[in-house]
């Protein structure tokens, strides 16, 4: 492994885990750090820890990178507070909504924006589908059905994360393997947990539940 990318471990690690950065090999090629943690989606991550490096050894490309994680959060936070409001309209018209992933697993991180997301994954009873739709629609969220997958609906709005929402776990799997899955039970009310994360109060799976499905999850991806 090359010294660059060597000091992207290094330094992700440290970003975690809220240490003090090493300094950085002498020649490291930064535009080649920034470019490879770019595919990786960590630059925000990575930022808070580089500005902490000595002002002499600090890139040139510091003041940009930081000015774009300031912006990322700002949307962060602007997103969390649209889930808010929307939580909050569900609950006056009586519909349940349970938030997994994403947000309930960042609010487990020192920081919740160490947490990387590309949308917010919302779960719905196939009963309360359409006023489901309804309601996003109310919010200026619109349906994406070419992006949609079996039982889970894409929801786009200029500005904000994408919503996907589903009527059941699993997406895009044959009859069989959904009769076997569904067995385990992961999307059962009664295990059902209500918290807060990242400064919203939520439902969300169950925490064995949640596990369950998110091993699966990872599974499907590295194997798929």
């Amino acid at each position: 492994m090359d010294a660059t990318r060597q000091y992207l471990l290094t330094l992700t690690k440290q970003a975690i885990w809220q240490e003090e950065p090493s300094t950085p090999p002498e020649h490291l090629d930064w535009e080649k750090l920034f470019c490879e943690a770019g595919v990786g989606n960590i630059l925000s991550v990575l930022v808070p820890c580089i500005q902490k490096i000595p002002v002499d050894l600090q890139p040139v490309q510091l003041s940009m990178l930081f000015e774009e994680s300031e912006n990322l959060k700002k949307r962060r936070r602007r997103d969390y507070d649209m889930l808010q409001r929307i939580f909050g309209e569900a609950d006056n018209r009586d519909i349940q909504i349970v938030l997994f992933k994403g947000p309930v697993f960042a609010h487990l991180y020192p920081d919740y924006d160490l947490r990387y997301y590309d949308d917010f994954d919302l779960l719905v009873s196939p009963e309360e589908l359409d006023m489901t739709v309804e309601l996003l629609e109310s919010f200026g969220f619109e349906m994406k059905r070419h992006a949609s997958k079996q039982y889970v609906y894409c929801f786009r709005k200029e500005k904000y994360s994408d919503i996907e929402l589903y009527t059941k776990l699993w997406e895009n799997v044959s009859p069989k393997t959904e009769k076997q899955l569904s067995t385990l039970g992961l999307d059962d009310e009664a295990a059902f947990v209500n918290t807060t994360a990242c400064g919203m109060i939520v439902t969300t799976l169950g925490y064995e539940q949640h596990l369950i499905y998110q091993m699966h999850h990872i599974a499907k991806l590295l194997l798929f």
